[in-house]
């Protein structure tokens, strides 16, 4: 017997190796090759420019911050009933889908129109919204909630979940003040949004 192994399998169980293996390959090819980014505006992209602009909000993506509210307000317009025809997933900072940044950053204009929108639907959604437009950590918040109690608690009624959901974005996903999150929590609970 040797005093050294040489060979990874014999240290290793299978399992293990193969995911080491993987991760050290997918950090390679990540730093070599960077990822493509289209940057070509999807369909949705004439009705993502005409929802910011009916709720009177830049659709801007210069700060973290304002990419952070340009992906939530999208979340939760589609959660409206404002079909802008995106798929989210969730991600660090809540429910994302990248085609929603990419559209942002596109230049393709939607003209002065609604892009087939509903007017009394955005009119209804920017009236609640509209103190928190400008408020990326209330905005995560709500979406989150949303975004968890849909795909994570759907089978649940609201309150036999509350706790957990306060858990999940003060413990468990997130580290947001529980205050805060009570606060948004109730606040999308009356307006009937969760």
């Amino acid at each position: 017997m040797t005093s050294h192994v040489s060979n990874v399998n014999t240290i290793l169980r299978p399992g293990v190796m193969f995911i080491a293996r993987g991760l050290a390959r997918a950090r390679v090819i990540m730093a070599e090759v960077p990822r493509p980014r289209s940057r070509t505006p999807s369909e949705s992209a004439p009705k993502l420019e005409a929802l910011f602009r009916q709720i009177g909000r830049p659709m801007s993506m210069d700060t973290f911050d304002e990419k952070v509210a340009v992906q939530k307000i999208a979340y939760l317009a589609q959660t409206r009933d404002i079909d802008l025809g995106y798929e989210f997933e969730w991600y660090l900072r809540g429910p994302y889908c990248r085609q929603v940044s990419e559209d942002a950053r596109s230049d393709k204009g939607a003209g002065p129109g609604l892009a087939g929108l509903s007017a009394d639907k955005i009119g209804k959604f920017a009236e609640y919204l509209k103190p928190h437009m400008q408020d990326a950590e209330w905005l995560e918040i709500a979406a989150s909630l949303i975004y968890l109690k849909e795909n994570h608690y759907q089978k649940y009624d609201l309150d036999s979940v509350y706790g957990y959901l306060i858990d999940d974005l003060t413990y468990g996903y997130k580290n947001f003040p529980t205050s805060r999150v009570h606060a948004v929590l109730e606040s999308i609970r009356q307006e009937g949004w969760i």
